[in-house]
C-alpha cells in the first residue's frame, strides 16, 4: 500500500524499495511463525479443529480492526468535507489544500522522510486550513487589504483548527504541524513565534508548500508568480521566513521541473 502511494504520487521508486522492505520486515517475521504453527496443527490428529479454534480469535480481531478503520475513514471524510466546503467558497483557493499536500509530499520525499511521515504530512496539509471555518466570510473573501482586527482573526485559524482536530484521536499526531504551519524560521510567524530548529521540520515543509502554492496561484487582485520567480522568493527568504534546507530543496526541485502543478492522482484525498 505504501509502495502504491509512492507510485501514485510520483515519488522516488528504486531508492525506496529497500526502505519498504525494512518497514515490512517486522510484519513478515511476526506472521511467519503463525503459518508454521498452522502447518504443524494440520499434521496432527484433530488438527483441523484445533486450527479452527486458533483462527477464530484472529478472524474476530481482524473484523474489529476493520470496524476501527471504517470509523477512522468516516472521521476523515467528515473533516475533509469541511475543508473542501471552506475552499469551495472562493474559486481562487479551491483545491489549495490538496495542492499543498502534493507539494509537501514531493519536498518531504526529496529530503528523505519516511513513507509514514510523508503520509502524515500530507494529511496535515489537507486539514491545515480547517480552522478557517471559524473566520467570517466577510474577512475570508475580502478582496481588499485586511485591517489589524481582521488580521488578528485570520491569525487565529491555526489554533481553531487544532481545537477541532483535538477532538479526533486519529489526528493527534498532526496537531503540531497544523498549529505551526504559519511559523517563520526567524520567529516572526504565528501563533507561537517559534524560532529556528525548535520547530519540527514537517511544519517548515508544510509552511513552504503552503506559501509556494499561494504565490503561484492567481488571486482576484494579482496574477500568480512563475515557478522561477517563486524560486527567487524561496531563496531570498531562506533563513528568514523559510527553513534554509527546505527552501534550498524546493528551489532545486523547481530547477529540475519537479514543482509543476500537481496532477489529479496527487491531489486526490486519501485515508492516512
Amino acid at each position: 500500500m505504501v509502495l502504491l502511494f509512492r507510485l501514485e504520487h510520483h515519488l522516488s521508486f528504486y531508492p525506496n524499495i529497500l526502505r519498504m522492505f525494512v518497514q515490512l520486515l517486522p510484519s513478515i517475521v511476526c506472521t511467519a511463525p503463525i503459518g508454521y504453527f498452522l502447518a504443524v496443527l494440520l499434521t496432527m490428529d484433530s488438527g483441523r479443529y484445533m486450527a479452527l479454534l486458533f483462527l477464530l480469535p484472529l478472524l474476530l480481531a481482524r473484523f474489529s480492526f476493520r470496524l476501527f478503520l471504517r470509523s477512522q475513514q468516516q472521521q476523515y471524510e467528515i473533516v475533509r468535507t469541511l475543508t473542501a466546503a471552506i475552499e469551495a467558497k472562493d474559486a481562487y483557493t479551491e483545491g489549495h489544500s490538496q495542492r499543498v499536500g502534493a507539494y509537501a509530499t514531493r519536498i518531504a520525499d526529496k529530503m528523505g522522510l519516511s513513507a509514514r511521515r510523508i503520509q502524515r504530512l500530507k494529511t496535515a496539509a489537507v486539514f491545515h486550513d480547517i480552522g478557517k471555518i471559524g473566520i467570517p466570510d466577510a474577512i475570508l473573501l475580502k478582496s481588499g487589504p485586511l485591517n489589524e482586527e481582521e488580521w488578528k482573526q485570520v491569525r487565529a485559524h491555526p489554533e481553531i483548527g487544532v481545537n477541532i482536530l483535538r477532538n479526533i484521536d486519529t489526528y493527534e499526531d498532526i496537531n503540531e504541524v497544523v498549529l505551526h504551519h504559519h511559523e517563520r524560521y526567524d520567529g516572526m510567524g504565528y501563533p507561537s513565534g517559534t524560532v529556528g530548529d525548535a520547530l519540527s521540520l514537517d511544519a517548515y515543509i508544510l509552511a513552504a508548500a503552503d506559501t509556494y502554492d499561494a504565490i503561484t496561484s492567481d488571486r482576484p487582485y494579482r496574477r500568480g508568480m512563475s515557478p522561477q520567480r517563486a524560486r527567487q522568493v524561496l531563496l531570498e527568504e531562506a533563513g528568514k521566513q523559510f527553513h534554509p534546507l527546505v527552501a534550498r530543496t524546493a528551489a532545486d526541485m523547481i530547477d529540475a521541473g519537479e514543482m509543476d502543478k500537481p496532477v489529479a492522482a496527487e491531489t486526490a484525498f486519501s485515508q492516512p
